[in-house]
């Protein structure tokens, strides 16, 4: 497995996620998000010999698994995907693809919706509410060299390997086959410090609602809200929700404040609903019962948000936002 090609899969998923997060159905996961990457890990859905696709139990009347990955022959690993809103950490997946694993006679089992990615022992003597994923990674808020390393786990020549996949991480970097391995721990901590030297950018550009308009093609790395909210963020949006929580939280915004309108969307409401009577396409639920419309471009959001804490008389330059350059994935 190579890792700098891992490094630049991650980033492209990631870009792909940031372009397209609205229109991901779970076919579409599994195509544009999920495939790519069990294919970077040595199993081709396209050979069943290595993947059996829509596996199914010999339960009749159980629901057939999204992918049995397989190593000679043999079933390896269950891997269920959902859809890119689900919560794949909740206990029902677990339940659901521990009893795929069970009937394909299988110790390990991955859930996914294309930006988690959680590897899971089966364990008797743990309960499914308890059981922890051993290996777990996050496309869009990790490092794409954390997850590369972490990734390695699930990488074929380790998971159907006798030692599994708990002891990979730390050991196995691809190397020529005319390349003898002098690796040790000393060396490999070398590649993954150079790894994390590549991957890092530079976040030191930092700004506030104070100023008129959010720097374009930049990503937000970390939102501070005075003392009381420091926070890692991925998307503007995820700027301005967590901005439009924490006033709520302060008890700045009420509901009598609501409707909130962007021309002709609803921002801020009470129902997922716009005064055209269309439904949300994005609704995120705020702690009072609110609802936030994040299917509003960035800018409107960004303006109206301006106006609102200064209609609320917040201190904006309280609000600090860091960002970095937007860097195209390779192709």
């Amino acid at each position: 497995m190579d890792l700098t090609e891992a490094m630049e899969l991650f980033k492209e998923i990631r870009r792909r996620f940031q372009d397209h997060q609205s229109d991901f159905s779970e076919f579409r996961t599994r195509i544009i998000l999920i495939d790519p990457v069990l294919r970077l890990l040595g199993w081709d859905v396209e050979n069943p010999d290595l993947v059996d696709l829509e596996y199914q139990p010999a339960e009749s009347n159980r629901k057939s698994a999204d992918y049995v990955l397989k190593n000679n022959k043999k079933n390896v690993v269950i891997v269920e995907a959902k859809n890119i809103d689900k919560k794949i950490d909740d206990v029902k997946y677990r339940e659901q693809a521990d009893g795929y694993a069970r009937y394909a006679e299988v110790k390990f089992f991955i859930l996914t919706n294309g930006v988690r990615w959680l590897l899971y022992e089966r364990d008797l003597m743990t309960s499914l509410e308890s059981l922890k994923p051993i290996v777990s990674f996050d496309v869009v808020h990790d490092e794409p060299y954390q997850c590369a390393l972490a990734a390695i786990s699930m990488w074929r020549p380790n998971l159907a390997s006798d030692s599994g996949p708990s002891k990979a991480t730390e050991s196995v970097f691809a190397l020529s086959k005319s390349e003898p391995d002098q690796s040790n721990s000393k060396s490999s901590k070398q590649q993954k410090q150079q790894l994390a030297n590549n991957s890092s950018e530079d976040s030191d550009n930092w700004c506030s609602f104070q100023s008129g308009m959010y720097p374009r093609k930049t990503q937000p790395t970390r939102l501070k809200i005075g003392d009381s909210v420091d926070k890692r963020v991925v998307y503007w949006r995820d700027v301005i929700h967590e901005i439009v929580v924490w006033l709520i939280n302060t008890g700045k915004l009420e509901e009598n404040h609501c409707p909130i309108l962007i021309a002709q969307k609803t921002f801020i409401g009470h129902e997922k609903v716009n005064p055209d009577g269309t439904p949300f396409k994005i609704p995120k639920k705020l702690p009072n019962g609110l609802i936030l419309q994040r299917n509003i471009s960035t800018g409107p959001q960004w303006g109206k948000l301006r106006q609102l804490l200064a209609n609320l008389e917040v201190d904006t330059s309280m609000i600090q936002v860091s960002y970095k350059p937007i860097r195209k994935a390779s192709r």
